[in-house]
């Protein structure tokens, strides 16, 4: 079995951010994909020492969109579930405010 160094393990994750950010996703992956193995990598390279791996949230376009309460909760929760299915140590909310 190939063990990953720490910084290959660093490079995949960064790579993982990067197709996120400029694919902006194709229909067969899911955001919740993406940050289920970005917690994986994470937490496999804080493994190696005594590092606390968190996971983050943001705003969402339902928010913007003006879809209602439940619906924000709703994506919210998303987000939060693949954090906690992880078993992350804390979650860093960010918040953002456009006038």
């Amino acid at each position: 079995m190939f063990t990953y160094s720490r910084q290959q393990k660093i490079s995949r994750l960064r790579q993982l951010v990067l197709d996120y950010s400029c694919v902006k996703l194709c229909a067969c992956v899911q955001g919740e994909a993406i940050n289920d193995a970005a917690c994986s990598i994470a937490k496999e390279v804080a493994s190696e020492g005594d590092a606390l791996v968190a996971g983050g949230i943001c705003q969402t376009p339902s928010y913007l969109s003006g879809r209602g309460k439940t619906a924000v909760q709703h994506e919210f929760r998303k987000q939060v579930q693949v954090f906690v299915d992880n078993q992350l140590d804390f979650i860093i909310c960010e918040v953002s405010t456009m006038y």
